[in-house]
């Protein structure tokens, strides 16, 4: 073998090495969790934040206790009376850990008055959690439907279940 022919193999095994170790750190990259300030980070608002959004609203909306929605009809009636009528910081109060910054599409296509609700029927993919469809006219959706799930607060109180209601 001549010195070129060895140099060519010697170069070869060196790329292979370089790419072995390159698919290598690929693989890892893609496999690594992402940094942790990312982790558990919707609309800009980290998950001890929503937990801090939970209890404002519950304490907020304990303020407002002889005035709360007895029925689901009316809870979802007066969130989406705020909603439409732009008053975000008074719909975040019906649903406990929500932020403005999940209903800001709201500010951009603004909703208009509740049209209908609907019969509650099952969530398709969680268990337990019942639906109920509430129609409600959007710029360009004068029909939209969204399927808004309610839980109930540790003191009894009906709330809107941000996190299993079907928005869009």
């Amino acid at each position: 073998m001549t010195g070129n022919a060895r140099g060519s193999t010697n170069l070869k095994v060196i790329i292979g090495i370089i790419a072995v170790i390159g698919i290598g750190w690929g693989i890892h990259a893609l496999r690594a969790k992402p940094p942790a300030t990312a982790q558990g980070v919707v609309n800009g608002v980290t998950m001890e934040e929503r937990k801090e959004l939970y209890l404002k609203a519950v304490s907020d909306g304990n303020k407002m206790k002889a005035t709360w929605p007895k029925t689901e009809q009316e809870l979802i009636s007066q969130f989406w009376q705020a909603a439409s009528g732009g008053d975000l910081d008074r719909a975040v109060i019906f649903v406990p850990g929500a932020s403005r910054n999940d209903f800001a599409i709201m500010e951009k296509f603004k909703p208009g008055p509740l049209k209908s609700i609907g019969t509650p029927q099952p969530h398709p993919t969680v268990p337990g959690v019942t639906l109920w469809p509430v129609t409600i006219p959007y710029p360009n959706y004068p029909e939209k439907t969204i399927q808004m799930a309610l839980m109930h607060l540790p003191d009894g109180r009906l709330a809107i279940d941000g996190k299993n209601t079907i928005w869009w």
